[in-house]
């Protein structure tokens, strides 16, 4: 399990252990913002994160590893269209 030495304490933090702490307090302090301050019912914490903007990137890259503004608009417009015209195989028809 070479991840979990890499987390091994060694007398300084690492990056990734730093940005998970930040992550994690930033999300629990959004979490009481809204929920005990603003009275919010609930609260989406995946809406909070940035991986569906990086799921989206790697698609465009998928295709073309550096587009340029043009390709990448191209490529943008070409993933919008095609999300629509997949059935989502969970999706109920009625």
């Amino acid at each position: 399990m070479k991840y979990i030495e890499d987390f091994e304490e060694k007398g300084y933090w690492k990056p990734i252990q730093t940005g998970i702490i930040l992550s994690t307090q930033t999300i629990l302090d959004l979490q009481d913002y809204f929920l005990n301050k603003r009275n919010y019912k609930f609260l989406y914490t995946s809406r909070l994160s940035q991986d569906c903007l990086e799921n989206m990137f790697g698609q465009i890259r998928s295709k073309q590893d550096i587009p340029d503004a043009l390709q990448f608009r191209i490529l943008l417009k070409n993933l919008c269209i095609v999300q629509y015209l997949e059935v989502n195989n969970t999706t109920i028809i009625k």
